[in-house]
């Protein structure tokens, strides 16, 4: 019998979240919004760059268009001459209502949100209870449709290619899930850091996750994941 993978093309896709921002570091939900590094995010810019010239070597590097990730694409970037591929499909989730609020805020703003979430994360598992829409935000379909035609459009035109991608924690969180074989309507288990890479092989068009989430470079604790609302 054929091996399946015989003559297969390999194509590694780097998935790096922005550095900080102080939005991030208030934990406030920035979403579309163009939110700039800060100090720290700039340095955690520097610090992934570094990592990704020492350890992985690319070809194509994507950015979304948010300030934030383009800033961190082009210090992973450095002296090369490489273009930056600014590519729309891998903007944040808009978040709607939910934006320019913290956690603690919703409690109280968007209580009618915050009690159908809540009763989505204890009950998902269990009673397969569907993820509820944000309100105002982006539709769960519109989101599946970035991925799909970001995933379509790299793997037909860099096929065999090392490709890094400079993207957000949302929608990377939800790109993970769906290359896992997730749904976006379940729970998402997943946490992505700031400057994290995280790394997909694909053989042909089959993803193999290899990296998530890794902020070692960064050489500081993790703190305690915060609830998301996505």
């Amino acid at each position: 019998m054929k091996n399946q993978f015989q003559g297969a093309i390999f194509t590694r896709l780097f998935l790096i979240r922005h550095g900080q921002t102080e939005w991030n570091k208030k934990k406030m939900i920035q979403g579309a919004l163009d939110i700039p590094l800060n100090q720290e995010g700039i340095q955690q810019a520097k610090t992934v760059s570094k990592k990704m010239s020492d350890h992985y070597p690319f070809d194509v590097l994507f950015s979304s268009p948010a300030e934030r990730a383009l800033k961190t694409a082009q210090m992973i970037n450095g002296k090369s001459n490489r273009e930056i591929l600014v590519d729309p499909d891998l903007i944040e989730i808009d978040f709607g209502s939910l934006t320019n609020h913290t956690l603690d805020d919703l409690e109280s703003e968007q209580a009618e949100y915050i009690e159908k979430f809540n009763h989505f994360i204890s009950t998902n598992r269990d009673l397969g209870t569907i993820r509820p829409e944000l309100p105002d935000g982006e539709p769960i379909a519109k989101i599946e449709d970035r991925i799909h035609s970001f995933l379509n459009k790299i793997l037909l035109l860099h096929k065999g290619q090392k490709i890094a991608v400079v993207s957000h924690g949302s929608f990377l969180k939800c790109l993970i899930t769906s290359l896992s074989g997730g749904s976006l309507k379940n729970y998402m288990p997943y946490w992505i850091e700031n400057a994290s890479i995280s790394i997909v092989d694909f053989y042909g068009h089959l993803p193999i996750i290899r990296v998530l989430n890794d902020s070692s470079h960064l050489d500081q604790p993790l703190d305690f994941a915060v609830p998301r609302i996505i």
